[in-house]
């Protein structure tokens, strides 16, 4: 036996609204086999399954975006969390945004010796707990 959905208790009232309120054919039918006949041809019920399988297309379809925008979005979060340091490293020579034990923000790469302030080049200090990975340069729009 077939278990029944939600969708199905929702589609058998549609119908039976449609039935008693639109269709002309319960009025005429001389015995409920005769009706059984009747609907199982009806236009107007295929037309509802239509409509039903249409809206759970789009359904279907809305979710599949809302999953693929979570995940892009979940993917542009991790591009721009702070990394603990013990977590990973970045690139050697790569720079990047780091902050160090006092709290303070700079912009350093990492190279054999060490971590070098990006501005100068000279040897970082402190010692970067975290680091991130610098944004995108602004490129204006024509």
């Amino acid at each position: 036996m077939k278990e029944t959905t939600a969708m199905d208790k929702i589609t058998e009232e549609m119908l039976e609204y449609v039935c008693d309120k639109i269709c002309r054919h319960p009025g005429e039918a001389a015995c409920l086999d005769n009706l059984c006949c009747i609907c199982a041809e009806c236009e107007m019920s295929k037309h509802m399954c239509d409509i039903l399988n249409e809206y759970n297309q789009l359904n279907d379809f809305e979710k599949t975006q809302c999953c693929d925008l979570l995940a892009r979005l979940g993917a542009e979060q991790e591009k721009h969390r702070w990394i603990p340091v013990s977590e990973r490293l970045p690139e050697e020579m790569e720079r990047v945004l780091v902050t160090g034990q006092y709290g303070e923000v700079h912009t350093a790469y990492r190279d054999a010796e060490g971590w070098h302030l990006a501005i100068n080049g000279l040897l970082y200090a402190s010692h970067p707990l975290a680091w991130m990975r610098l944004p995108e340069p602004y490129e204006p729009v024509d």
